[in-house]
């Protein structure tokens, strides 16, 4: 390990936590210990030939190969000033856009030349995502489209898209590096401790028809979510109001406490405003509720995995979790996990939210309780990012014709349902190598592309005629990675 000293800068403010903070000496391998954040900021006096000579002279304790591997982590990011201006009131605000900069941007050459002016950060000890190089990625891809999407069943514990200091482990990155000749374009995301279907698109015009099909609501997401058994979870519409810190207040725009619904509030337009502060509606449906049985439903390792204990600490408490099926009908952010945690039934293993389970904003009340003042909006309170949780997005329903969606190319025919039957009833081997010569053929508008869930599953794949009522195209796992059963 590398004990930096403090940095001395060209006469700049500089940003970091605690600037006697230890960070590795290389990349790789992947540390077995998480360093905490670390962040140096620079801005240039003169011009610099390479970015790396800068990094170098004005960090001590860096290594020019250590700061060539942060680059090509994506760890470095530069702004050039718009017009000639000092750098004002750094301190304290890291990664937010400066007056008279251009947006900073990330640099992977160490060569790269920086003018005079120039506002550089350098994400010293950027996060890190073991489970990037350990997952055989071609097992989780269950669906390639050859010309518009892939489906992917993501795992819990990484992210989907790059982070702000880390570019390469993260689901998009893996998945592309498998594709090398095309760049993919994220249509749907999860969070990174939850499981479950991502659909990539090869070309921005798939891409645009999928996120057209979410934005006008034509695209149902179902979830399975695992929590402990409780009375205050039954079937039925659970609604709450929810807000974000404003960026004013907050670097990012990062969720609060929820708020119960109020007397005559008008949840019509989706949002209520009152005293100035906006609210908007966030709404789900609770489907079912299942109560789950150790070594029957689950195993004791799934959830030491959720939860951090061992597994011999997994005893009869943990035979009390349940299994619900929930539809967002809303799509606000963490809106899941903080409506259950409102109700007290926090998702399992879910850190940040747990501390504030049965806990509801109440500081815009007309009579808010003794403790209001206390618990404010909550964010204080809220735990660490948890690796993985109990979350699984399981099913998408399409309302619209999928395969038409998915091949560009497609046209209905008239083929026979007996025929479509065959092919639904087919082995999982012969249906997962035929697909690709049948599918312009599919014409059926009810079909189930299904998959077990279990590792290597996509051996399993098959395409079924829907049984279900509604008019829908569905991707599905059927297992979430918890269930044995």
């Amino acid at each position: 390990l590398i004990q930096p000293k403090h940095v001395s800068l060209f006469s700049c403010e500089t940003y970091c936590p605690d600037i006697s903070l230890p960070h590795p000496s290389s990349l790789f391998p992947i540390p077995q210990s998480e360093y905490p954040p670390l962040i140096h900021h620079i801005q240039a006096e003169k011009r610099w030939e390479s970015i790396s000579e800068m990094i170098l002279h004005e960090c001590s304790g860096l290594y020019k190969n250590y700061v060539d591997e942060l680059l090509q982590f994506g760890s470095v990011y530069m702004s050039i000033p718009d017009v000639k201006s000092k750098l004002k009131n750094l301190k304290g605000i890291p990664g937010k856009r400066l007056d008279n900069m251009s947006k900073a941007v990330r640099v992977l050459k160490a060569n790269t030349m920086v003018p005079k002016g120039a506002y550089c950060r350098v994400h010293v000890n950027p996060r890190r995502y073991p489970l990037a190089h350990t997952v055989v990625w071609e097992s989780r891809i269950f669906y390639s489209n050859t010309s518009n999407y892939v489906f992917v069943n993501k795992i819990a514990g990484l992210p989907t898209v790059p982070t702000v200091d880390n570019l390469r482990e993260n689901v998009l990155n893996q998945v592309e590096s498998i594709y090398s000749s095309n760049k993919l374009f994220v249509t749907t995301r999860i969070d990174s401790c939850t499981s479950g279907i991502l659909i990539f698109a090869k070309s921005s015009q798939a891409a645009a028809k999928i996120n057209s099909m979410i934005i006008s609501q034509q695209v149902c997401k179902i979830y399975r979510v695992l929590c402990h058994n409780t009375k205050s979870i039954t079937p039925g519409l659970i609604t709450h109001l929810f807000r974000t810190k404003n960026p004013s207040e907050h670097e990012n725009a990062k969720p609060t406490l929820l708020r119960n619904i109020f007397e005559g509030c008008n949840l019509e337009e989706g949002r209520v405003e009152q005293d100035g502060t906006v609210w908007q509606l966030a709404q789900l449906q609770v489907l079912s509720v299942k109560p789950l049985q150790l070594n029957k439903h689950y195993s004791a390792q799934s959830i030491a995995y959720l939860t951090n204990v061992k597994d011999k600490e997994v005893n009869e408490e943990s035979e009390e979790l349940c299994e619900l099926r929930v539809q967002l009908l809303t799509g606000r952010t963490h809106q899941i996990r903080l409506q259950l945690a409102a109700l007290g039934a926090a998702v399992l293993g879910d850190s940040r939210y747990e501390p504030v389970q049965g806990l509801v904003n109440q500081l815009y009340d007309e009579k808010p309780s003794a403790s209001a003042a206390a618990v404010g909006d909550g964010s204080m309170m809220f735990g660490p990012e948890p690796r993985a949780i109990g979350l699984h997005c399981g099913e998408m329903r399409f309302q619209d014709d999928l395969f038409s969606v998915l091949d560009t190319n497609y046209t209905r025919s008239s083929q026979s349902s007996s025929s479509l039957s065959s092919l639904s009833s087919s082995s999982s081997s012969s249906s997962s190598s035929s697909s690709s010569s049948s599918e312009k053929n599919f014409c059926c508008k009810k079909w189930v592309l299904r998959l077990d869930g279990s590792e290597g599953g996509r051996n399993e794949l098959q395409w079924l005629l829907s049984e279900n009522d509604y008019n829908m195209s569905t991707v599905m796992i059927e297992k979430p990675p918890w269930r044995i059963a």
